[in-house]
């Protein structure tokens, strides 16, 4: 779904976006005793858990914010860290939201795009997660395929005609990134990932903790001498 979004945004087939919404949900009632990431210790929570990948690509699509707004709390009745949070990072005449609970049955969108020329939907997760849960192996023909009730609606306009439809998503693998560190440790070629991507992220999700403990929002001027994407 992200390298579906990644294209379209590349391809400019909403025109010029104005907000993007990402959503990462779970239905879980009950604390995982015992496990590390219910704990108050640092890197705990879901903002670090599920929000550290939301905010990656986010950066992969749009760079460095302005700002950065975030709302974070404790919902479940045994929580001791929190379990819901919207993100909030701001850019020149576009609003990125990001939103992950642990309290959502029924899910909705995953993806919500909205541009000069149109919109974008996108239900459903990606698919590879539920297929090695089953024993499935990233080798096997058609891996990384999404059926078709989950693709992506796009209504919008191109080239002067109204288009509205599903938009195929495209196949993924998890092992592009393990293939790409084999090929940096024996062939010397260039890491995608770069170390500083990392540190990125860590800088926004600190940046939100910030801004829900002072309750404002953070401008991120400071930074930008500091990192670079």
């Amino acid at each position: 779904d992200f390298l579906t979004i990644k294209k379209m945004v590349k391809d400019n087939l909403l025109s010029k976006l104005v907000n993007y919404e990402a959503h990462y949900d779970r239905y879980r009632v009950d604390v995982d005793e015992g496990n590390w990431k219910e704990e108050r210790k640092p890197g705990t929570g879901v903002l670090y858990n599920l929000g550290s990948h939301m905010i990656d690509q986010a950066l992969a699509l749009f760079g460095w914010p302005n700002e950065v707004f975030a709302d974070l709390s404790v919902q479940r009745p045994a929580g001791r860290v929190e379990d819901n949070f919207e993100l909030i990072m701001y850019y020149d005449g576009l609003k990125v939201t990001l939103k992950s609970g642990y309290l959502v049955r029924e899910a909705g969108p995953r993806y919500i795009l909205h541009g000069t020329a149109g919109s974008f939907v996108k239900y459903g997760a990606d698919p590879q997660e539920a297929l090695l849960k089953k024993g499935k192996s990233p080798l096997e023909e058609n891996w990384g395929t999404e059926p078709s009730e989950y693709w992506g609606k796009l209504n919008t306009v191109l080239a002067g005609l109204h288009i509205e439809g599903k938009v195929e998503t495209l196949r993924a693998s998890y092992m592009g990134f393990y293939d790409n560190i084999f090929d940096a440790i024996r062939l010397g070629k260039t890491l995608d990932v770069q170390p500083a991507q990392a540190f990125q992220v860590i800088a926004i999700i600190e940046a939100a903790y910030k801004s829900h403990s002072e309750k404002r929002t953070i401008e991120l001027a400071a930074f930008n001498d500091e990192v670079s994407y």
